[in-house]
């Protein structure tokens, strides 16, 4: 039986008109003129870069993360939800299974983003990067297995999808990869296929 649905965000959830490189660029004049384009420069997609560039630079982590919001709410601005999301988590409330997002993005930005598409309330928990210790985020299980001990799920109870490798993580749960990038317990085109595989692993129709 299937109790819980957990969402990855980005690429999963939202896309964007821009993305982290663009923002990048396009602020570079503005960084420059605030003295942190150095800390801009050496940021990537991947949060890890957060503490390297830290620690390359000698600066406090908590400076160099506001920097890396700063990209990726700018890039929410732009943000658009995905084929399928809203009839994904219409499904999901309709049949009362409960929804949760795990992400590596910032809460801030997340949480701009949800309100701004009008999805907020869909969510019974939200995870971001801000309430994971590095050690314990995608790929690692350590956060997700939290997400389901908070929500009093088990593993095999909750279906987890993703788009990319950090999602597959070592769980029992169900994975389901948006996308072809790579192979999942199940591979879905968009959210709408999710829909229709969810209702087969529920019983309610043949997925094919």
């Amino acid at each position: 039986m299937i109790k819980l649905v957990v969402l990855d965000f980005d690429y999963t959830l939202v896309g964007s008109e821009a993305g982290f490189y663009d923002v990048k660029g396009l602020k570079k004049e503005e960084f420059e003129r605030r003295g942190v384009w150095r800390v801009a420069e050496g940021l990537t997609h991947e949060y890890g870069s957060v503490f390297r560039v830290a620690g390359e630079l000698g600066l406090d982590v908590e400076d160099v993360k506001k920097v890396a919001e700063e990209i990726e709410l700018e890039r929410m601005r732009t943000s658009y939800l995905l084929e399928g999301a809203e009839e994904l988590l219409g499904f999901l409330r309709e049949k009362g299974v409960k929804i949760a997002l795990l992400t590596g993005n910032c809460r801030k930005a997340v949480l701009y983003a949800l309100e701004k598409h009008g999805i907020r309330d869909f969510f019974d928990l939200i995870v971001t990067r801000d309430e994971c210790a590095p050690g314990d985020m995608k790929p690692s299980a350590g956060c997700y297995l939290r997400l389901l001990e908070k929500l009093g799920v088990k593993e095999e109870e909750a279906v987890l999808i993703g788009d990319s490798e950090a999602d597959m993580l070592p769980v029992k749960s169900v994975r389901i990869i948006v996308g072809d990038k790579v192979k999942g317990d199940y591979n879905v085109r968009d959210l709408r296929e999710a829909v229709d595989l969810l209702k087969g692993l529920m019983g309610e129709g043949e997925w094919t």
